[in-house]
Parts: structure tokens; sequence; C-alpha cells
């Protein structure tokens, strides 16, 4: 079982609904959000604090938004639960992905322009896919690849001590749905918003159930 619920950050436009969504995060968020100075960094924080009281209602979890833990690497996770999630932001959007496995998400705003410096992140199969395309194509492609190594990050816990080049999402010119990772076999899905890449990575086929947007109606009857 996996769900994925998604927030647009201008919900939380409106002071009375930041707010309440402040009094509903655990105190460890609404502390991060506090130290925030700019506005939308503010709200995307808030925003997956959000979602994730959310998917943990909808679970059953409600009483419990205060025991998130982290592991040494920072991955959080929720203590003798069989309850996995993975939280990203990304421009305007805020996402949060759960089931039941441990899972990986990311997304990625496309932005107009590319980093500099690639050799890091990319491996030379994943250079050569994205120099035969055309400038539009090579951006969206990017950050695909990039959303995707995201979601293995945080599926594996490690954080960036895993050298990003040494993974390929690229093999005989063509992206692929899955990868040999350290003796396991890793599934990417992807799922389509405009102007965003977004990747789940876990150890079974992508299959989502559920996609839900916590809007402002939604949010109001907290």
């Amino acid at each position: 079982m996996k769900e994925i619920c998604y927030m647009h950050v201008r919900v939380l436009e409106e002071p009375e609904l930041f707010a309440k969504a402040m009094s509903l995060v655990s105190a460890e968020r609404r502390e991060k959000v506090q130290k925030l100075k700019n506005q939308m960094p503010a709200r995307l924080s808030l925003a997956v604090g959000i979602l994730l009281v959310f998917a943990m209602e909808k679970c059953g979890l409600g009483d419990r938004r205060d025991d998130i833990k982290y592991q040494v690497h920072g991955k959080p996770y929720l203590e003798c639960s069989d309850f996995y999630f993975s939280l990203s932001h990304s421009g305007e959007y805020a996402v949060c992905v759960f089931g039941d496995m441990p899972l990986g998400a990311d997304i990625q705003k496309i932005k107009e322009t590319l980093p500099t410096h690639t050799k890091k992140i990319l491996s030379e199969e994943e250079t050569a896919y994205l120099n035969s395309m055309s400038e539009q194509e090579r951006r969206k492609a990017f950050y695909q690849i990039w959303a995707r190594k995201e979601s293995l990050i945080k599926w594996d816990g490690r954080g960036l001590r895993i050298p990003l080049h040494t993974i390929s999402c690229v093999k005989d010119g063509q992206m692929i749905e899955q990868i040999n990772f350290e003796g396991k076999r890793l599934f990417f899905g992807d799922w389509d918003i405009p102007e965003y890449a977004f990747s789940l990575c876990s150890e079974k086929e992508f299959q989502i159930d559920e996609i839900t947007e916590v809007t402002t109606k939604i949010l109001t009857k907290y």
C-alpha cells in the first residue's frame, strides 16, 4: 500500500489557515517553522508537517504526531510502527508519500537552467543521455534523474554519503524503472505534475492506491 498526499502552499497564505496548521503539527515542526524568516520556506516546511499529520490521521496514528524519531543520518521514522513515510517540497508544492513498506520520495521544480557542475551527480551514461537531447527535453530529464536519486537517498537513509555518480538511472540510452543497488532491486515510479519532476523509490513495483490533495476545504475540517 502506498498513498500520496500533496499541497500547493498557496493554501497557507491565509493567516487563519497558517495559524490553524501550526496548531496541528508537532511541537518540533512548529519550532522549525518559527525559525524560518522567509514566508515561502516557512509555508513549505509547515505544509510537509501538516501533510504528515494528515497521513498519520488517515492511518489511525493521529495521537502519535510527537513521536517521530530520526535515524543517525536524519531519516525520520515512527518508532514501533509499520507506518513508513517520506516528505519533500520544491517550488510551491509539498508532498508526503506513506505506506506499509520503506520508501523514499522526492519532488523537484524543473528550473530554466541546470547546475553547472554535475560530475558528482550524473553517471557517464546519464550525461550522454542528456547530451543527446534538445535543451527543453534535457531540463525535464535532468530533474527526473535528480528526483530519482533523491528518492533513493531518502529510501536508503544515509543521505549524500552515497556517491550519486555511481548510480545510473539510464541504461542503453533509456531511462530505466528499476536498478540493482547494493544487492537489492529498487523500483522507481513517476507521478506527473506540470513543471515538476517526482519520483518514488521502493523495493516493490510502483503502485499508488490513492492520491489526495490537501486543500483549504480539507484543512478547515480539522
